[in-house]
Formats: C-alpha cells, structure tokens, sequence
C-alpha cells in the first residue's frame, strides 16, 4: 500500500484502527472515508494527490469505478466501523467526481440508511405466509411428465398432417403452397383453442392467483403456476401485438381490460387474473407486467394497476404492487415500483420517472377501426407463414423444380445430400427476397409524421414491424450477421458501410433510421422507436453517427441525433442529442468522464477498417453460418420423419403379400436404393395404411430420441469443432476467434424450441452444465439470455433468474469482443429485464430487482440492489 500523503488522509489500515479506537464503536467520519477510498483508488492505478481531485481526471474509468467501489463495499462488509461502506454505488463516484465529495455523500446518508433498513424491507413478500412445502424430485418428475406429453402431441399432430399432405396428387410446390393457407387459416383457432385449454386447467386445478401471495418453489403449487405460464408462453401472441386482438386475449385470460387499450407487448408471462388496464391505456414496445417475481426460493406475487389513458414506454417494466395513475406517461426504460403520478419522480427505484412533455396531439383516446382490424387478419397469416418458413419453402420448390431434373441424374444418395443443401440456402434467399418484396409492395416509404391507431398508416406500420421483427431475430441469413445492414439498405435505411446491427433490435422504421460508417447497435437494443399516446402515434428520423455504439437494453428515441463516437451503454436512456466523443450510462442517464477504450493500433484492420480480403472472409463464413440453423433443423425434420416412414414400410411390407420383392426388384431395376423406391411410389399411399396405437406410441418415442440427439450432436460440436471451451480474453470483431463463438451461438440457438420447454425447470440447469456452465442444485431459470458463452457461467445453489434476465458474458464497445466469467452465488436473484455483466459477481443472498444493472467487474454483496448502475436499496 502506497505511503500516506504529508498532512493527508491516513492509510486505509491507519484509518481503520483510529477510527475504532477514537469512535468507540462509531461510525467513520468523512475525513476517514475519503482517505481509504483514496488510498483504494492509488492501488487500482489511479494516482490521486488530494481528496478533491478528480477520480477520472487522474486515470479513473468506469471499469475502475465499479472495481473501486466493489472494494469499498467488501470493507464495509468486513468491519462494522465502516458500514456505511455498504451503500456506496458508481453512480455516487460519477455525481462525486471526487473522493471528498463521496466521503460527504456517504456520511450524509448515514441517517437515511438507518430508516430504509426498517421500512424498505417490509414487503408483500414478508407480509404473507407461503404455499406449499418444497417436494423438487416429484415436480421435476411431473415436469418432465408434462413436456414429453406436449411433444408427443406435437409429434403426431405433424406426422398426420404430413401423410394427409403425402395423399395430395398436386406438385411438390403447390403442396407446400396449400399447407401455408391451412397454416394461416388455422391460426385463430389454434391461439383460441389454446386459450381455452389454459381456462380448463386453471379450473379443473382450482388455480387463481391472489394479491399478496407467496409460493414455494418446487412445490405442487408452483407446478400449477408453471404448468400455466408454461402453456401461455407456447401461444404466439407476438403475431397479435399492437392489434386489438391483443387486449381481446388479455381479457379472455382473465385481465380486466378497458376499452381502446392498445398491447404491443402481450403481457402473456403475467398472471394475468392480477392486472388491471383501464380504458385508452398505451403499452409500448418490449413493456411488461412483472406480478410475479422469484428470489430466495420463494415466488412472489402481487397486482398491478394501470389508470384510464396511461400511456408506458419502451421497455418499461412494472413491479407487483404498483399503481399507474390515469393519465400518466411513463417514460422509456422506467421501472415503476410504487404509486405512480406524472411527472412525479421514482426516488426509491433510483429512476427518473419525470416524463418529458409530450407534443402529441391531446384528444380523446383513438381506437382501431374494425376496416383496419379486419386487414390486419389476413397480414398476420403472412408473416405467420414468414415465421413457419411455409411461404419462402412454397416458393423455392418451384424455383427448384430445373434443379430437381439435373439433380435426378446423380446417385440417389448424393443427389438428396445436394438437393438438401440447395433447398435450405434456396428457402433462406427467398426469405430475404419477400420481406423486400412485402416492404416495398405492401408499405411502401413511411415518412415522419403522427398518425392515428386506426388509419391505415398504422397498418403499414404495424406490418413493417413485423418484418422487421421476423428479420433480426428469426430468419438465419440476418440475425447477427453482415447481411442484416444490407437487408437494412434495402428496406429503405441509410446505412455505412462496415455498420453491425445486432438481434432483436426493434422499434426503428427503415426508412427513416441512419446509421454511419462503423457503428454498431447491440442485441435487443431499441433505436428510434415510436412513440404512442391516447392512440396517436408519431415517427421520427433517428441518426446515429459514425463509430457509435449502442449497448443491449437501451433505448435512442426517435428524433434523436447521435454524433460519431459515441457510446450509450447497456440498459440506458440516450439523451435526445449527444455531443460527439461522449459517452453515456444509466437511467436517467450519466455522462461518463472517462471509460476504458480499448486501442487497435495496428490491428485495426481486424475492427474498424477490415480490408477488402478480411471482409468478405467474414461475408462469406456469415453466409455459410447462416446455413447451419437451417441445415440443422431439415436435418431433424428429416430423421424425425424418417422414423414413420420406416414403420409404415414395416406395415405395408406386412399388408400386402410380395410388396417388398416388387420393391426390391424396381430397386435393381433402375440402381436405386429400395429407400427412395419407397418414397416416391408408396408414400402418397401411406393414408391408406392402419395406424394403430403402436404406430402413435413408436412416434412419440422416435420424436423424443431424435430431440436427445439434437441436444448430443450440438454439445458435441461446440466441444469438438468450434470454440472448446471459452476463456476470458479480448478478440476483435474480425478475428477468427470471434467467428467460431458466433458459430457456436448459432448452433446453441437451434436449440431456443427446446431451451423454451425447458424454462423453469431443472431441465434448463442439466442442459447448461452440457454446455460447459457450473450450475448448483435447485436453481430456477426461467430466461432465454442465458444462452451465450455458457463455459464462463458459475450459477450457485437455489439461485432465481428471472423472465428475460441476461447473463452477459461478451461485450462488444470498440468492436472488440471482451469476454469474461460471471458468478452467482447461492441463493442470490437476478429480477426481470436485470443485467449481469461480465467480470461481475453476485455474493450470497444478494437479489438484482427488476430492470437493475451490475456493471462490468462490478461485486454486489448481501442485501437487496436496484437501478441503472446498481445501488443498494435495502
């Protein structure tokens, strides 16, 4: 430790034992606090001469703010004389720039803290007693029970709708061309009849949630709770949000919805019998109803309410037991944990919930018109035929019908291996080339402007969003590849070149986004989102400048002009105009000093500025890793119908007496394997064949033991040909490194179906540790982002991580992919829409609430933490 200043503050041990000896048991005066938190910053390489001067002037990043403050924190953990250590957050050390002034600012909460210990720790939770007595073995069994039953219904429901398709005398293409009709007409039928199922079981298991309740987990009622979200989260509702279907759905669930209410976040992971929504309220986009929430082993449920003509954000989320006054606007990225009133302030939430003024027009609220509605119906069947791929496989069976006559004059074999990897490549082409197609012949330009739910600007809208969501996070050609900004310019966007757009970024309109030369938008981040109130909407030209760079989980408005350079963090709300070089966290958001930049010197031809060869090895492996989902999933359909096919042989083989020497004999005949004999001549007569019980049940089996060896293959593949097992370290975005995680995302990805059956049950912990992750006993995860580099996860016992939680082990500012380990320790929680992010660890029994970060090599010890950065609430 380096020597005290002259006349300086002492050295943190000097400091300790002074204040123990000269307080007698009391707290730390500001004089001391400020000396160890400078002495602190000189061991982390922040040469600070004084208490008054500046941390980031002096060297300070924001790496090493979260490292400083994590120690503090350790020291307040350790010894009583410096609690007050314990509150101490990074917001604090950017508002206090200096240690003098964070000294002060500690001392002055001093009070503050005694009376948040006693009243913000009583909660709904610690109010009720819990439901159920923990029995994990026996759920975990009817869990399991349960998704074999769904598969195997799945199953049989495709292997009847492909021999009753086998039975059409109709070409290869007009088959799949009337597949996609049944698909999209079946459509509300499907949603209603498995809406109607989940009113049966709730009532048949006499399930109804209550205000205020608390239930075990792992009990018989948590798998009544989980049983129905489970079904819920099968329904596909995101082809109905931001249609009045949506609010319709809300209410046959069991919500009370208002009239003129507007979703275009069907709250489907809420129970929904404790949400109410009063008339002409607005949801935005990736907004959500926390009612329930799991931590320290327990599921906490409470009701939330939202007033006549409320209108909430982007990615907004609510807490169980809030109140949204009427009227109010809730702006983006807020998290409303008590009575809200606008434009009154979340002080607790640590979150500016003061909404801006709004321009838009204030008249009573506007509904959509049932013209619009009923347009809407047949453009939800197009983009459901999008997400199925019926549509773009119709089409590539006739462009692949000269292919087909050369591909006959090969062997058997090698003609259905090439054929097969044509029709995948050819499917994914025509997917790229219809949502151009629709863009241009169905919407057209958008331009700014406001413009009502229920003109048919809306229709337009609604529908290019829905391409846009189809685009970034389901079709494998765009959805993290180079290929999406080139979709991007095509659909009207004005964008650089060497620009990277993540997945599931939403909320922007093509036609009025611009992004420069080198930026990059993150996964799931929001850029130029609309903005709706009293059903009016309004659009906006969003700019986004050369190399900036926009974290997962934030939000730019639309309107909004980012200059070059830029950074606007993980999980922040971007300022409407940002000065270029500046760099940005938190909401409401904090401008950084100073952040750890990473320099590529000469390398930076493997980042910014890749030559013409590293460039288009990257277009080309994209293009081929593109392929693997595609080629993957054919490949299982393929296997998993080969199972019937093979059984239905057995049967005709045993109906009909000689079947099988003609089949052989054609087979010498024309030098083709009896496999494919049987296929083109007997298949279209399989309807013909009896399907007994034993036909259903071999189905069932084979459709189950063909998803195990999914599972197996990927594992293998991730620990034989890709990446091995991950390490932490720093890679640019060119580099080959980089490539091979990519490769081994998008072969975790093929497995998101699966990962969806699995969520909340210790399915998804075995599946995880496959992957190289340390997960303990008794952990509940019930998130989809946790599925990146899974080797660098230690999750302990009985830790929860919520609905849409992330675990994010890779960060990619500076288009250099840093990767690093995170840890969770027992009995720690990570609540809805939180953020855990690389290099950082959750100590025991600390619980992340919702919509909360732990910043990169940040450390939360015991107690309860809230808001963008972190800062202990109780």
């Amino acid at each position: 430790t380096p020597a005290p200043l002259e006349g300086g503050p002492p050295a943190p041990q000097e400091a300790k034992e002074s204040a123990a000896e000269q307080m007698s048991g009391e707290e730390l005066d500001a004089v001391g606090t400020a000396g160890i938190a400078m002495e602190l910053a000189k061991s982390l390489g922040v040469a600070l001469q004084s208490p008054d001067e500046d941390f980031f002037s002096s060297g300070g990043t924001s790496v090493t703010a979260a490292t400083l403050v994590s120690k503090l924190r350790q020291l307040g953990k350790r010894n009583e004389c410096l609690m007050c250590l314990n509150r101490v957050a990074v917001r604090d050390i950017y508002e206090s720039r200096t240690m003098g002034k964070l000294a002060e600012l500690l001392d002055a909460r001093r009070l503050w803290v005694g009376k948040t210990n006693s009243t913000l720790t009583l909660t709904a939770s610690q109010s009720a007693d819990a439901l159920g007595t923990e029995r994990f073995y026996l759920v975990f069994l009817m869990q399991v029970v349960w998704i074999l039953t769904e598969m195997g219904l799945l199953f049989m429901g495709l292997v009847r709708l492909l021999i009753w398709a086998h039975t059409l005398k109709l070409p290869a293409g007009v088959k799949y061309a009337v597949a996609a009709a049944l698909v999209v007409g079946l459509l509300p039928l499907v949603i209603l009849v498995q809406s109607l199922l989940i009113l049966v079981f709730k009532k048949v298991t006499c399930f109804r949630p209550r205000n205020q309740r608390r239930i075990q987990l792992w009990s018989l009622h948590y798998f009544r709770w989980w049983a129905v979200h489970h079904m819920q989260e099968l329904i596909p509702t995101m082809l109905i949000a931001g249609t009045p279907f949506a609010s319709y759905w809300a209410w046959l669930m069991g919500a009370k919805v208002g009239r003129g209410v507007m979703l275009w976040t069907v709250p489907k992971n809420a129970d929904l019998e404790l949400l109410e929504l009063g008339d002409g309220v607005n949801v935005g986009q990736e907004t959500y109803f926390n009612t329930t929430v799991a931590e320290k082993g327990m599921l906490v449920l409470g009701p939330i309410e939202v007033g006549a003509g409320a209108s909430l954000g982007c990615r907004v989320n609510v807490a169980r037991g809030a109140v949204v006054a009427a009227g109010a606007s809730v702006d983006d990225l807020t998290h409303v944990t008590r009575h809200f009133r606008s434009p009154a302030a979340d002080i607790e939430a640590g979150f500016s919930s003061a909404s801006e003024q709004q321009d838009l027009p204030q008249e009573a609220a506007q509904t959509v018109s049932w013209s619009v509605a009923l347009a809407m119906l047949p453009a939800i069947g197009v983009v459901l035929s999008l997400y199925s791929f019926v549509l773009p496989v119709s089409l590539a069976s006739f462009v692949m019908i000269p292919v087909n006559k050369a591909i006959f004059l090969l062997p058997a074999t090698a003609g259905f291996i090439l054929w097969f990897i044509l029709q995948c490549v050819v499917v994914q082409v025509m997917s790229f080339l219809l949502v151009i197609a629709l863009k241009w012949l169905f919407v057209g330009r958008l331009g700014p402007g406001s413009f009502t739910v229920g003109s048919l600007k809306y229709l337009r809208f609604w529908f290019m969003q829905n391409l846009v969501g189809y685009s970034g996070s389901w079709l494998p050609l765009t959805c993290m590849t180079t290929f999406y900004p080139v979709l991007m310019r095509l659909l009207g966007s004005s964008i650089g070149l060497k620009a990277e757009i993540g997945s599931f970024t939403f909320g922007y309109c093509p036609d009025l986004l611009v992004v420069g030369r080198g930026a990059f938008l993150a996964d799931r981040c929001s850029v130029g989102g609309v903005r709706m109130r009293g059903g009016v909407c309004e659009l906006k030209r969003t700019v986004l400048g050369e190399r900036s760079f926009v974290g997962n989980l934030a939000v730019v408005k639309a309107g909004s002009v980012v200059e070059e350079d830029v950074l606007v963090g993980i999980m922040s709300a971007a300022p409407q105009d940002l000065p270029a070089g500046t760099s940005w966290l938190g909401v409401p958001p904090i401008r950084l000093p100073s952040r750890q930049k990473e320099s590529c010197g000469s390398k930076d031809r493997f980042s910014y500025s890749p030559g013409v060869p590293v460039f288009l090895g990257r277009l080309v492996f994209d293009f081929v890793r593109a392929q693997v989902p595609g080629l993957a999933i054919s490949l299982f359909l393929f296997s998993f119908t080969l199972g019937p096919e093979v059984l239905m042989t057995q049967r005709a083989y045993e109906e009909v007496p000689g079947l099988e020497d003609g089949i052989k004999k054609m087979a010498e005949q024309t030098n083709v394997s009896v496999f494919w004999i049987w296929r083109i001549t007997m298949l279209p007569y399989s309807e013909n064949l009896p399907h007994n019980v034993g036909f259903w049940i071999g189905v069932w089996a084979w459709g189950v033991l063909c998803v195990l060896l999914t599972v197996l293959f990927i594992t293998l593949v991730k620990w034989v040909s890709t990446c091995g097992r991950l390490r932490p370290g720093s890679h640019f975005l060119y580099s080959f490194r980089v490539n091979m995680v990519s490769l081994n995302l998008a072969l975790t990805c093929i497995t998101f179906p699966i990962f969806l059956l699995m969520q909340g049950t210790p399915l998804v912990g075995i599946y995880m540790r496959m992957l190289g992750a340390k997960v303990g006993r008794r952990a509940f995860i019930n998130s989809i982002y946790v599925m990146n580099e899974m080797d660098l996860m230690s999750i302990g016992d009985d830790v929860c991580i919520n609905r849409s939680a992330l675990l994010g082990t890779h960060t990619f500012e500076d288009r250099v992919m840093k990767i690093d380990r995170i840890v969770l320790e027992d009995s720690t929680a990570v609540g809805c829409e939180s953020a855990v992010m690389r290099g950082s660890a959750l100590r025991e029994r600390a619980v992340l609430e919702d919509s909360t970060l732990c910043m990169v090599g940040e450390e939360l010890l015991r107690g309860r933490h809230r808001g963008c950065p972190s800062s202990r609430c109780a």
